[in-house]
């Protein structure tokens, strides 16, 4: 059983995320001297921070927007909820009754973010998840969760990791160009969610005729 899955992570508000506000200790400024320019230096990383750029990658700082998956041949399924616990039990709910077959994988581009953060948002809001594929993710090479980007560099973990698009590309896999990207996303979800739907959907039928391939 295949269940290939995409999501979409979106940063937080500034009040949820307030204990990570950078403070004068994380802020590298080098070898400069001036204490104006320093002070600058430490102005522009705060401000920064609560734009909130790279913080749609940090599990503490960011939260599941959506999660679009699709069983074996099924249509994409998605899940996106303004109650983030509800929308991850949802999906839990889609693979737990599976997981005990031994034929279960969860196939995904760079599937370890994805899992990492389903799990850890998961934990940080108290919700319940099947612990073999908790325990899958601390393996080396685990058995449920499959990677596209992994299987491409054929064990070779020196190799250049790969983006979806291109190995789409190389192998004549369709993917639609859009304005939406991973970089602002949550630009779009915040003004256009069927945008973001559509991109996250081609997502997931992009890595669905890409293991396919690979496999």
């Amino acid at each position: 059983m295949n269940i290939y899955l995409d999501i979409e992570t979106i940063p937080l508000p500034v009040n949820e995320r307030e204990f990570l506000r950078p403070s004068e200790a994380d802020v590298k400024t080098g070898n400069l001297k001036d204490p104006g320019k320093i002070a600058a230096k430490i102005a522009e990383a705060r401000e920064a921070w609560e734009r909130g750029e790279e913080a749609a990658l940090d599990s503490l700082q960011a939260r599941v927007a959506l999660i679009g998956c699709a069983v074996e041949e099924e249509p994409v399924q998605q899940f996106a909820l303004p109650d983030e616990a509800e929308m991850l039990r949802q999906w839990w709910v889609v693979v737990a009754p599976k997981i005990y077959d031994v034929e279960v994988n969860i196939i995904g581009h760079n599937i370890r973010f994805d899992a990492g953060m389903l799990a850890h948002r998961s934990w940080l809001k108290g919700v319940t998840m099947p612990v073999y594929l908790i325990y899958d993710l601390y393996s080396y090479m685990p058995r449920h969760w499959q990677d596209t980007m992994l299987r491409w560099q054929i064990g070779n973990r020196q190799a250049e990791f790969r983006k979806l698009q291109n190995l789409c590309a190389a192998f004549g896999i369709e993917v639609k160009q859009g304005e939406v990207m991973g970089a602002n996303f949550a630009d779009w979800w915040a003004k256009d969610r069927d945008a973001c739907l559509a991109y996250n959907r081609q997502d997931v039928e992009a890595v669905r005729a890409l293991w396919k391939r690979l496999a």
